[in-house]
């Protein structure tokens, strides 16, 4: 019989909030005040294309950027304060605790649920993974951009982080994706590693995990034909492929999924890591 597991108390809802609110604010705060005005400036600069050519002029001020930047960075110091604060109360210490078992015992039981298959079923899953990424990586090196993707790589990622966070006409609304986009750009401004590979690293884990989640859920054959299906569909090779966000929301979404069903269980076994998901 499943040991029940200890109720989730108001104070671990704080205290994920606090976490998610001052990560958010230091986010903000942190590409703010790493900008000038003539960044912001400079966005009303770049040609962004929609069924033509335009121009989106920047109507924030000098001493409406300072404010903003001042706003943040004090909102981000005082929520930053106030998590770990909160972090360092010993009634915080049993929810953190519970959510780090938590986490474990998740992962001890999907590495064990691993290890419980037979050697033929772990060569089907592998080989199942090696076929599909070696499908990815072909249509990915072969598959003519589309137009959001040079657009993206044009418009924004390579005009900095700024633009990518917060200049919003057709197509910048892919900003995560976008993000990663530009973290790669640092590291060279090859087309292929700044569009496609992050999307290709980013459905390789998207599958690991949605396979692990649906294998701790059902059976190893439920898990195997549900995501050979999936991976296989032309709209999932196409999203694997096309240097966008859609595998990240696929795989974020396929996340969320299974931490609602873990929580509509009558004994939830993890259920803050559920609810943190």
């Amino acid at each position: 019989m499943p040991v029940r597991q200890p109720p989730v108390s108001v104070r671990f809802w704080g205290l994920l909030l606090a976490g998610v609110l001052s990560l958010c604010a230091a986010y903000v705060a942190l590409l703010l005040n790493t900008a000038d005005y003539a960044d912001v400036r400079a966005l009303s600069q770049i040609q962004y294309h929609d069924e033509g050519y335009y121009f989106l002029p920047t109507r924030l001020s000098a001493a409406g950027f300072a404010f903003a930047q001042h706003v943040s960075a004090a909102a981000a110091i005082g929520l930053v304060l106030l998590a770990g604060w909160g972090l360092t109360r010993d009634r915080a210490r049993p929810p953190l605790r519970e959510l780090g078992r938590q986490a474990g015992q998740i992962a001890a039981g999907t590495l064990a649920g691993w290890r419980q298959l037979s050697r033929n079923q772990r060569r089907a899953a592998g080989l199942s993974l090696v076929l599909l990424t070696a499908g990815r990586v072909y249509f990915s090196l072969n598959y003519p951009y589309h137009t959001d993707e040079v657009a993206s790589y044009d418009f924004f990622i390579s005009r900095g982080l700024l633009a990518v966070s917060s200049f919003y006409p057709i197509p910048n609304n892919h900003i995560l994706a976008g993000t990663l986009g530009w973290a790669f750009y640092q590291l060279s401004p090859a087309p292929w590693l700044v569009l496609r590979l992050p999307v290709l690293l980013t459905a390789t884990a998207g599958t690991v995990a949605l396979f692990a989640g649906l294998l701790r859920r059902s059976s190893f054959w439920v898990a195997f034909v549900s995501l050979n299906l999936f991976g296989w569909m032309q709209m999932s090779l196409n999203f694997a492929t096309v240097g966008r966000g859609y595998w990240l929301l696929i795989g974020l979404a396929g996340l969320c999924f299974l931490a609602v069903v873990a929580l509509r269980a009558p004994r939830p076994t993890a259920p803050h890591l559920a609810w943190a998901l």
